[in-house]
């Protein structure tokens, strides 16, 4: 059989499909997760608690304010031409809700600190991966996230938090 392109492009879409569903899943429990954490270390902090000063970690909450979006607009344009009376009464409305505030915890490690590999391997046994798979991967894992954390031009990672 000759290898032609159309050939090794399905062979290829097929190797990433098999490798993506597995990591897409994987990908949502993850993320659930790490929102309903986020969630919890936001509330907490809230609160008043704080991480004990030899901590490996930093955590701190941001806060960002945002408005309107530009389309919106353009369509409050328009309905002021077709209703005026109603849009009056939006815009008063509007007015109570225009600006919201946006939720963040910003948390990393600290500079030149490294969580325990136990974490790491609890957290993959807790998405689904196995004591054994876990293992096996986590080296290219933590290499591949270091290669990536360099490619970051700050420590803190940003969650928005839900309320």
């Amino acid at each position: 059989m000759i290898k032609t392109e159309l050939l090794e492009n399905v062979e290829n879409l097929v190797a990433y499909n098999r490798i993506t569903s597995p990591f897409g899943s994987l990908y949502k429990r993850l993320d659930r997760k790490y929102r309903e954490l986020g969630k919890q270390v936001y509330e907490g902090m809230v609160k008043g608690n704080k991480l004990p000063k030899e901590s490996l970690v930093d955590a701190r909450l941001h806060w960002e304010d945002t408005s309107m979006a530009r389309s919106y607009t353009l369509a409050l344009k328009e309905f002021k031409q077709v209703d005026p009376k109603a849009y009056g009464k939006f815009m008063e409305i509007k007015k109570k809700h225009t600006n919201s505030r946006r939720n963040y915890v910003m948390f990393g490690l600290l500079d030149g600190k490294e969580l325990p590999k136990d974490i790491y391997l609890e957290i993959m046994g807790d998405v689904g991966l196995n004591e054994e798979g876990a293992s096996k991967i986590y080296d290219s894992l933590m290499d591949f996230s270091r290669s990536l954390d360099k490619k970051k031009k700050e420590n803190l990672e940003k969650l928005l938090v839900k309320i």
